[in-house]
């Protein structure tokens, strides 16, 4: 074999050895990268869904203070919304507290039972307010007095006579009606029960809601080191690669010198050899 060919072989494998290294630095590099984009990915998806899951749980926490006005369709739109705020709080469980998670929900359909209380209460007394008062009838003895006088004569002197009697009459007169009246004083006892029960119900809430809100600042800060620390797999990267590139200019400049000072020897033997066998054709043909 030449040793120009050797010499080629050499050069090639020199090369695709650094392009194979490059390669692989550059797929390692990637694949870091790629991982820690992943898990960035990740913990956003995380962070929506807590957001999402907090601020149904606080629209419906804020939502019964209406309950006054409320009805049937109220409270079902109310139903309707707390199942959908249930099923996402349920998909919470895999990275936050499920203990908390539990609590919230109970507290939800808690809340849910007593704001239906509630409006039934203010609906009955709605409804009773219509029959609070109710006509009564009375019956009136009136007492009259008759006085007739009788004249006096020669036998008796002059007298008076009283005669009393009694005649009834009917009236109608407007009264409170107790049982009703009875019956608005238990719903109000009623409301005001369910009220300090939706109170600690609330306490309850805001106490997990407080846990969940942590979480949301611990995945934060997860995305926060994500980012340090795809900021960092950059730097890495673009100074090993600088750095690869350099010392890759440097070996492709040294072969390039060694390669020119190979060369230069085969050419300066070439002219050698060409000059010797100048040499001895001229003795020869000189003989």
């Amino acid at each position: 074999m030449k040793l120009r060919t050797k010499l080629f072989i050499i050069i090639g494998a020199v090369i695709a050895s650094l392009f194979i290294l490059i390669f692989c630095f550059g797929y390692f590099r990637w694949q870091k990268i790629e991982a820690v984009a992943l898990k960035s990915n990740v913990i956003s998806n995380h962070l929506d869904s807590i957001h999402d899951a907090l601020q149904k749980t606080i629209a419906l926490t804020t939502m019964g203070e209406e309950i006054s006005n409320w009805n049937a369709e109220k409270l079902q739109q109310y139903h309707s919304k707390r199942l959908e705020t249930d099923s996402l709080l349920t998909s919470l469980k895999a990275f936050c507290p499920p203990q908390s998670i539990d609590s919230i929900c109970m507290a939800l359909e808690s809340k849910e039972r007593f704001l239906a209380v509630i409006s039934e209460c203010v609906t009955r007394m709605s409804e009773n307010d219509d029959n609070l008062t109710t006509d009564k009838e009375l019956t009136l003895h009136d007492t009259h007095t008759k006085v007739e006088t009788v004249a006096g004569n020669l036998f008796h002197k002059r007298r008076e006579s009283v005669q009393s009697y009694t005649t009834n009459r009917t009236v109608h007169v407007s009264a409170v009606d107790e049982a009703v009246l009875n019956e608005n004083k238990q719903h109000v006892q009623n409301i005001g029960d369910y009220t300090d029960s939706i109170t600690e119900v609330n306490y309850t809430l805001n106490h997990h809601i407080g846990i969940l809100m942590k979480s949301a600042s611990v995945n934060a800060k997860d995305i926060q080191c994500s980012n340090s620390q795809a900021k960092a797999i950059g730097s890495t990267t673009f100074n090993w690669g600088m750095t690869l590139l350099l010392f890759v200019l440097t070996l492709l400049a040294f072969i390039s010198f060694w390669w020119a000072r190979i060369m230069d020897g085969l050419e300066q033997k070439i002219r050698q050899v060409r000059e010797l066998m100048e040499s001895r054709r001229t003795i020869v043909y000189s003989n």
